[in-house]
């Protein structure tokens, strides 16, 4: 996500600045022209440097996990976002866009639910932190520190998408990927590009003090979604097992199927209103499923043809 922000940022003629622990991510960063600065969210030194003359700062990091040691969950999804916005605060940044997810609404809620709708963090790592997350943000806007906007993507799909592409290639390779059901649970797609352009509109227009809820309006099903996935990748398509039946399989072979919370996270039966970022900041998704699919397509094409040089 913070790759595809840059690129884009750099087009239009922003001067750009990362941060990030991974030396390759900075390489490439860097390679685009962009400023780099190594280091975590936690580390306090590098944040000070990365802020400094910095007027708009887009928080991207979080583990994004199913499920996984609360601790870790609310060092960096928590506390690093604090630290993050606080230092940004100090150093006179003007707008800062967190970056939270719809999870936060957890796996139960109303159809079309929009940003007042019940937040539940179903005691899941994950979605308690991004909630609490929100919080540690939105302090900085309430108390005229610093101005916020709060971005609740959907299912953020794309070229080198890790969750939604090169995960699922593999679990279905190896025959590991199963649904519950018929696979009818609810994926609310958005595709990086058209997730990067309201980035770009909320920091063009200057839009803060808000939450928007981003999907791209068109939810498919989880067993649609991967089954075409699967074609481009020349897989099969996925498993189907009834929902206590998958239980029971948990029960016995739980790195075989997924975690728990992994099954709830594909049972998610509505979709998300995304009125308010249609009306307040004019977006119109541009990429269409089928269109970003086929994008994939041709870079998973186009990879494996730079590696077949190697």
């Amino acid at each position: 996500m913070g790759r595809h922000l840059a690129e884009a940022c750099l087009k239009q003629g922003y001067k750009v600045s990362g941060l990030d622990i991974n030396g390759a991510g900075l390489a490439k960063l860097s390679e685009l022209g962009a400023h780099v600065i190594e280091g975590s969210v936690l580390d306090e030194s590098a944040i000070g440097r990365f802020c400094q003359g910095v007027d708009v700062v887009v928080h991207t990091a979080a583990v994004m996990k199913e499920d996984g040691a609360w601790s870790d969950f609310r060092a960096i999804n928590v506390q690093g976002t604090e630290t993050v916005a606080r230092l940004a605060s100090q150093n006179g940044v003007r707008g800062f866009i967190h970056v939270s997810s719809v999870m936060v609404y957890g796996y139960n809620y109303p159809q079309h639910v929009d940003e007042d709708g019940p937040l539940n963090g179903e005691n899941n790592p994950y979605c308690q932190t991004k909630i609490e997350s929100e919080v540690a943000a939105l302090k900085f806007h309430s108390e005229n520190q610093m101005s916020v906007t709060v971005v609740r993507p959907g299912d953020v799909y794309g070229r080198g998408s890790v969750p939604w592409v090169l995960r699922p290639l593999e679990m279905l390779e190896k025959r590991m990927l199963t649904l519950p059901g018929r696979g009818e649970g609810l994926m609310n797609p958005i595709h990086i590009d058209d997730l990067v352009r309201v980035y770009m509109d909320i920091i063009e227009q200057e839009n803060y003090g808000d939450i928007f809820n981003v999907t791209d309006g068109q939810p498919v099903s989880f067993y649609e979604y991967f089954s075409r996935l699967a074609k481009i990748g020349g897989k099969k398509a996925p498993r189907r097992l009834p929902y206590p039946l998958l239980l029971v399989a948990f029960l016995f072979i739980p790195k075989t199927i997924a975690t728990r919370s992994a099954i709830d996270f594909v049972r998610r039966p509505y979709a998300y209103s995304n009125e308010r970022v249609r009306n307040r900041l004019g977006f119109k998704p541009r990429v269409s499923l089928e269109d970003g699919l086929a994008d994939i397509e041709r870079w998973l094409s186009e990879t494996s043809s730079d590696q077949s040089k190697v």
